[in-house]
């Protein structure tokens, strides 16, 4: 960000000066402000101090409106982002959360520039090019996010649908993540954010579909459960119909063309593309015949394995058992232990916990992989809540309280609860063994998220029903 604030040749000079005048001796953060400022053309130090002594970041919100004499203006105005919207913030920062923000802008005719906002808001003229948008945070170099007005989120969702190649991939990327995380933390209609979205189907560069790809799978698991859900999967197909087509289920392409087909693979196969599944089963029958099981390309193996065994039965199950139990490499044996965990089967599920107990079969240090794998699976979950509460003591009398893997093992299952009852026993359980050690904070931090859930569907989900109907 610094970089982007200076400029490439004044940074480097000043980090150059820096790293010649206090080689061999001790520094401070404000020894490194001061050498910067000498090339800067603001104040470094009293910019930079809002970002390294307060937490958090903003998000700037753009409203246009006329001024008494008619003139189109644009007001900036900041305040800290919180993801989520019925959090308390008991923290106090000594610049009262505000940052000095220099923020940059493009129009959709071409005009660019940048005003700063002193810690508070800022006014500045609509440009006079006709233009219809204005895109801040050009190159997302800037540490903060951009809600715009209602009007403007439209005419960016047109222009994308009409032509994104007007944005880099950088810049599409930027507004996609801005827009569904402005829409969790409720600064935004997500039916905005999904407007957004449905120029994807013309998306062939990496990096949009990376950054939605996680948000996709935040909704996905939120959704997943409820009436919904098969909306959303069709829509998500719809989606990445045309490049999952493109691309194919083949190991080829340079390093980004095989993050991108990763990406896409995920995505079709975990909607329901029919082709993307049977082409993983293809290369499952491959894993089953030992002549052709070193045949599956290594970037395919988890996607292969997962629906390999979450369609298959008991002797597919047994076998890839049997490949982890005799597998050297350990690439290859969490891989296998993430495919033992994807079946379908309850009965193989409560045989896989069981072998948790086997440090033959299952070695202590994997224990709590092997939870957090199974717990990924919609179907194992609740099993996998039910044994860990049923197995409670005896995972302490294993592993002890301060183990650190242990406090994480909570957040991990609890992650995707999305109702009241799982809440209920959550503080049951709570109730029951207060001692919490190294799980403490983990706990609260679970408490918290499942709460969040909860909170989304109430506020979000007739919303995003209403938008799935009217678009899919």
């Amino acid at each position: 960000m610094l970089e982007s604030l200076m400029g490439e040749g004044p940074f480097r000079s000043g980090i150059k000066k820096f790293m010649q005048k206090y080689k061999f001796g001790s520094v401070t953060t404000p020894d490194l402000w001061a050498t910067l400022n000498e090339d800067a053309d603001f104040d470094v130090p009293k910019v930079m101090d809002t970002w390294t002594l307060q937490m958090g970041y903003p998000v700037v919100s753009m409203e246009k409106f006329y001024n008494h004499a008619g003139d189109e203006k644009i007001r900036l105005s900041q305040t800290r982002f919180l993801i989520d919207p019925d959090a308390t913030d008991t923290t106090t920062s000594p610049y009262n959360y505000e940052w000095y923000i220099k923020f940059d802008f493009l129009s959709q005719n071409g005009t660019s520039g940048s005003v700063w906002m002193d810690r508070g808001e800022a006014v500045f003229d609509w440009p006079g090019d006709g233009s219809v948008w204005i895109k801040g945070n050009v190159g997302h170099t800037g540490i903060y996010r951009v809600n715009y007005d209602v009007h403007t989120w439209t005419a960016l969702a047109d222009q994308l649908s009409n032509n994104h190649s007007v944005f880099t991939a950088g810049n599409r990327a930027g507004l996609l993540n801005d827009a569904f995380n402005l829409a969790r933390a409720n600064y935004l209609d997500y039916s905005l954010a999904l407007d957004l979205s449905k120029y994807l189907s013309s998306e062939t560069d990496y990096v949009p579909w990376r950054t939605v790809s996680t948000s996709f799978s935040e909704l996905d698991t939120l959704l997943y459960h409820r009436p919904v859900y098969g909306l959303w999967r069709s829509y998500v197909r719809a989606q990445v119909e045309e490049i999952y087509a493109d691309l194919g289920f083949e190991d080829k392409g340079g390093h980004i063309e095989k993050y991108l087909r990763g990406t896409i693979l995920s995505l079709a196969c975990d909607s329901g593309n029919n082709d993307c599944q049977d082409k993983a089963l293809e290369y499952f029958d491959k894993f089953t015949n030992p002549a052709t099981a070193d045949d599956i390309p290594s970037d395919f193996r988890n996607l292969v394995y997962k629906y390999g065994i979450s369609e298959g039965g008991k002797a597919d199950w047994e076998l890839m058992l049997e490949r982890y139990l005799n597998e050297q490499q350990a690439n290859e044996r969490s891989r296998l232990m993430y495919g033992l965990a994807q079946t379908k089967e309850i009965w193989l599920i409560s045989r896989y916990l069981d072998y948790c107990w086997n440090e033959t079969v299952v070695k202590s240090q994997d224990f709590f992989t092997v939870l957090n794998y199974l717990a990924d699976n919609p179907v194992a979950n609740p099993i996998v809540w039910d044994w860990v509460r049923t197995n409670w003591q005896n995972i302490i009398d294993k592993f002890g309280l301060n183990n650190r893997l242990f406090g994480r093992l909570i957040p991990g299952i609890t992650d995707t609860f999305t109702t009241e009852l799982q809440l209920q026993e959550m503080h049951t359980l709570f109730e029951m063994y207060p001692d919490a050690g190294a799980g403490a904070s983990g706990r609260q931090q679970a408490l918290e998220r499942v709460q969040s859930n909860i909170n989304w569907l109430k506020r979000y989900e007739d919303e995003i029903t209403s938008w799935l109907e009217a678009n899919v």
